[in-house]
Formats: structure tokens, C-alpha cells, sequence
């Protein structure tokens, strides 16, 4: 069940949930409704797949039944499906832009978010693109200046286009809920958008929900 349509649809059911204020038994949306707002989206373009109303409803029944890690919750049959928890709790303050790590057996070693930054702009310059950061910047309001932007010149057919990407950078996934939101929201301007944090490891595992976030 879980396939890249499955988290397409999904993801834009959640949306519509959220959009709906559908967070508790007494404002649930049926499975007629939820279906409808879907097709709408697909009609579009704003949802990108080809399935039948049975996949949708079989999608959407799994999401509430089956799925672990899934926010939409069902009161049974003909009770409709609204948001769960997670995704109403979101926390409300950000994440500390100071941590301590252990090295060896001596002291912990304090390490800031902003020492992160140099490392994240010599790996955007390693891929062509120009970096600057632009987190102490305040005229962009909340959530109006990112961490790091980069900006690369493509010639595509003696056409010049600027691509800008951008980089919010947090030192865990703690209260991951709330500040993807900020990297999501330089999508306004930007063409590409990246939630970055730092692991113990490399092999060290990220919340599902920050991929289910990030594919929508």
C-alpha cells in the first residue's frame, strides 16, 4: 500500500483535512466529500495521478486503518475522517539553535546552529551554485529569511534563467512538526526548498512524517 500514489493521495488528503478544519469527530468530512475535493485537485493539476474512485477510497480507508504513521483518523462507518494529534499539536516554539555533543570521555562540546552554515554553503558552491547566509537578515518577517540561499545561472538553449534554492538548518528533528513549515514556506520564492538536521550518524534514522511532508 505504501507506493509514491499512495503518499500523493494521502498527502493531499491531509491537506484538505487541514484546510477544512476537520480535527475532531464533530467537523469529519465523509468519504464522498474527501473523494470529491480529490478529484477537484486532480482536475487542477494540483494532484497528479490517474486512479479509479475505489483507489481513492481503498487509499483513504488505509491511511485511517492501516497506516502507522498516518495523521487522518476514522470514527468508524459513516463517521467520517478527520486529523489526529500529531498534526494538531503542533509544537509552539521552535527548536534550540544550541546543543552539546560528547566527545570521547572528556567534556560535551557545544555546537551551534550557525556553525552548521559554512558547511552547508561549501556543499552548495561544490554543486555550481553561489552561497550566501542570510539568516541574520530581518525584513522578511517571520519566517521571511532563510538560513542559506543559493543562486545558480543556467543557460538553457542561449535562454538565461536563475534558479535559487534554500536551506533551513536545525540541529535535531526536535519539533520537526513545526519548522518544516518554515522550509515550506520559502517556497514562495524559491525553486527548491531543503530541510536540513544534523544526525549522531550517518545511518541514523528521521521521523516518516518529514518524507511524507517533504513529497508533498
Amino acid at each position: 500500500m505504501a507506493s509514491k500514489t499512495y503518499y500523493l493521495i494521502y498527502n493531499a488528503a491531509v491537506d484538505f483535512l487541514r484546510k477544512s478544519n476537520s480535527l475532531g469527530p464533530d467537523s469529519s468530512k465523509s468519504n464522498k466529500e474527501i473523494v470529491s475535493a480529490l478529484k477537484r485537485m486532480v482536475s487542477e493539476g494540483a494532484l497528479s495521478v490517474e486512479v479509479t474512485d475505489g483507489t481513492f477510497l481503498n487509499y483513504l480507508s488505509w491511511a485511517a486503518n492501516g497506516d502507522p504513521d498516518s495523521v487522518v483518523v476514522s470514527g468508524g462507518p459513516r463517521a467520517g475522517y478527520w486529523l489526529g494529534e500529531p498534526v494538531i499539536q503542533i509544537p509552539s516554539s521552535k527548536p534550540s539553535t544550541e546543543d552539546e555533543i560528547s566527545v570521547g570521555k572528556g567534556k560535551g562540546t557545544k555546537i551551534l546552529e550557525k556553525d552548521l552554515y559554512p558547511l552547508m554553503e561549501l556543499w552548495l558552491e561544490k554543486k555550481g551554485y553561489k552561497a550566501k547566509d542570510t539568516s541574520t537578515l530581518k525584513s522578511g518577517g517571520k519566517w521571511g529569511n532563510p538560513d542559506i540561499i543559493g543562486i545558480e545561472r543556467v543557460d538553457v538553449f542561449g535562454a538565461v534563467q536563475i534558479e535559487l534554492v534554500y536551506y533551513e538548518i536545525k540541529l535535531s528533528t526536535e519539533n520537526w512538526e513545526l519548522v518544516i513549515f518554515e522550509a515550506i514556506s520559502h517556497k514562495r520564492f524559491c525553486n527548491r526548498s531543503w530541510f536540513c538536521v544534523r544526525t549522531e550518524t550517518e545511518a541514523a534514522s528521521i521521523p516518516k512524517g518529514i518524507d511524507y511532508y517533504s513529497e508533498r
